[in-house]
């Protein structure tokens, strides 16, 4: 048998989704030398893939530097070569997952035909992503703890394919910033997701789903309207655009669009704070149609009347509502309601897509549009002592503010959140190359695969007002669920709630236990004694918690205190019993104080589904 044939086994055993990959043809020009150590080498396009007197002693120092520090949660490999690099890492450090990223699939092919790559390929910790997608990394990215990455570059692979390993560089800072931000967010918010879920819950059984809208505007060009200063440029000239395009506005930018005698089409609203209801007080869209998150503050509901459409839910609690009532639709999550509305656009087929007021940065170190809420706060706020351009002064210093590159060539201020924001974007332009999208903020920062245009040359699109018309009518015109439906829906929730609230009564229960067992133990251990019935006990704790349905939904507001304490265990290395103990105290008590909150929550549930 070949070395290629051996190493497709291990490939149709252990890495199925390579095999049409593995079954390709590969391209000349890749060398293999050999070498003084008796180890081949690898030459391509001129570069030393590996060294030319000793690849695996080279190897060997690069994982050792690459392991020297303790805390590493995975490891992301650039450049495959023949994978001396590879397995040495491996060999050092063998419970930490790995994902390997090779942009030329002739490398790869050429791997298999010159080595046995069994301590690589039959490996279930490594991940092999190929090909000359960036985007294509995403779904491996979602798999992996990200909170201690350990990076090992090819020196000659990353300098062949630097564009390319920039845009991987990229799309990894965009999804461990996203997953940073959403901890921290879910930290602050998950109460107010939970509660606002409840209290909505007779919309979600009603309204319905975003599902019902795709690809009702494929071909259609579409403007999204965000909220950054350089919205004023393109107000006035917002009646003539929206007779040739889509309008879409979040809801932060739907009083200047009322101000300018125009009702968008489409309204997004996904925040769930009631400050963020103020944006649309006094404004009442007949026309408009609402797309909204069904965890958004309940006051939107009541503000506005209009025809609307439900998000699913991000939320365990949320996506147990819609098995019974039925799934909405997904809308993009890139923490901000932009995200979403540009996600919107794309679900409903539009294209080219126009992004108006999305700076994501201070140009002229202005904060929003003129007229926008958060600045008519400022000025209401103020007094003698403490102006409105002073509380925007306050506002933009504790952003701490950095510069970075404008879609001019010249630099924009931003800061952290917002280039969070700007990732999200540069990581949909890579998975979504066929949406065009444009940018018509000269002073915004610049997104990669975003490209700049003009109001100007928007204006040159025809009038198609009449067809986009008849399209917004026949959406007016999808019907709710009917009232037998609705009732029945209400019905089956109620039962489900009602067993739910049972399950997570029993996690209580169960909790409870856990935190007695662990005192207990802890108790033992400083008398030098640790029970092993205590240690059995626990096992029996942790496999009832893990029997347990709601567990999921309970364990939706402890994602911050895992991620903690996973983060300290990385950095401190330390297994000590009584650590190990007190931390399983910890996680008991916050799993019961979840359930119990659940458990509050969903009985005012019950009493709403009662009336």
């Amino acid at each position: 048998m070949s070395l290629l044939e051996t190493n497709l086994g291990y490939i149709d055993g252990f890495h199925p989704s390579l095999k049409h990959v593995a079954k390709g043809v590969s391209a000349s020009g890749i060398e293999i030398l050999s070498t003084p150590s008796g180890n081949p080498t690898m030459r391509y396009k001129g570069l030393y893939i590996h060294s030319s007197h000793n690849p695996v002693k080279e190897a060997s120092q690069l994982a050792e530097r690459a392991t020297a520090s303790p805390g590493i949660s995975c490891c992301i490999i650039y450049g495959f070569g023949l994978a001396y690099h590879i397995e040495a890492f491996l060999e050092k450090r063998p419970e930490t997952p790995v994902l390997i990223v090779e942009p030329d699939i002739s490398v790869f092919l050429k791997a298999l035909e010159t080595r046995n790559l069994r301590p690589v390929l039959a490996s279930r910790r490594v991940s092999i992503c190929l090909g000359p997608i960036p985007g294509d990394i995403l779904p491996y990215l979602e798999r992996l703890p990200l909170s201690e990455i350990q990076m090992i570059k090819l020196r000659s692979r990353y300098t062949q394919e630097r564009e390319y390993f920039l845009r991987i560089d990229g799309l990894i800072g965009s999804v461990v910033s996203a997953k940073e931000i959403n901890l921290n967010t879910l930290k602050r918010f998950g109460k107010l997701w939970v509660k606002n879920l409840v209290k909505n819950i007779h919309y979600l059984i009603g309204m319905p789903g975003i599902s019902l809208l795709k690809g009702r505007m494929t071909g259609i060009p579409a403007l999204v309207l965000a909220s950054g200063p350089s919205l004023d440029n393109v107000m006035p000239h917002l009646y003539e655009l929206s007779r040739r395009m889509l309008v879409i506005a979040v809801d932060t930018s739907l009083r200047a669009c009322i101000e300018c005698g125009i009702e968008p089409d489409f309204l997004v609203i996904v925040d769930p704070q009631y400050w963020n209801t103020r944006h649309i007080d006094w404004l009442d869209p007949q026309k408009t149609i609402l797309v909204s998150e069904s965890s958004t503050h309940p006051r939107i509901f009541t503000l506005l009347r209009c025809k609307g459409f439900l998000a699913s839910s991000f939320f365990p609690l949320g996506r147990f509502f819609e098995s019974i009532v039925g799934h909405k639709g997904v809308i993009g999550a890139g923490g901000s309601v932009a995200t979403a509305a540009w996600d919107l656009a794309r679900g409903f087929g539009a294209c080219p897509i126009a992004m108006a007021g999305l700076d994501l940065g201070y140009p002229r170190k202005q904060t929003h549009f003129r007229g926008a809420f958060f600045e008519q706060r400022f000025h209401m706020l103020a007094f003698r002592f403490l102006n409105g351009e002073t509380m925007s002064f306050r506002y933009l210093r504790e952003a701490s503010p950095f510069p970075e590159t404008a879609n001019d060539g010249q630099y924009t201020l931003t800061d952290r959140r917002m280039f969070i924001y700007k990732r999200w974007f540069e990581s949909q332009m890579a998975i979504y190359p066929e949406t065009e999208t444009l940018n018509l903020s000269p002073k915004g920062i610049r997104i990669e695969g975003m490209n700049t245009s003009t109001v100007g040359k928007l204006l040159d699109l025809p009038v198609i007002r009449e067809n986009l018309d008849k399209r917004l009518e026949e959406i007016r015109a999808i019907t709710t669920r009917s009232p037998l439906e609705q009732e029945t829906g209400r019905i089956e929730l109620k039962q489900s709630i009602e067993s739910l609230c049972e399950d997570l009564g029993r996690l209580r229960s169960v909790a409870a236990e856990g935190i007695s067992i662990t005192r207990k133990a802890s108790a033992g251990i400083r008398a030098n004694m640790l029970p092993r019935e205590s240690i059995e006990a626990l096992n029996r704790i942790d496999r009832l918690i893990c029997s347990e349905s709601s567990r999921i939904i309970a364990g939706f507001l402890l994602q911050p205190v895992i991620q903690g304490i996973l983060h300290a265990s990385e950095n401190t290395g330390r297994s000590d019993a009584r650590e190990v103990l007190a931390v399983s105290e910890d996680l008991y008590r916050q799993l019961s104080d979840s359930a119990r909150y659940h458990h509050m929550i969903l009985s005012r549930a019950l009493d709403s589904l009662t009336k």
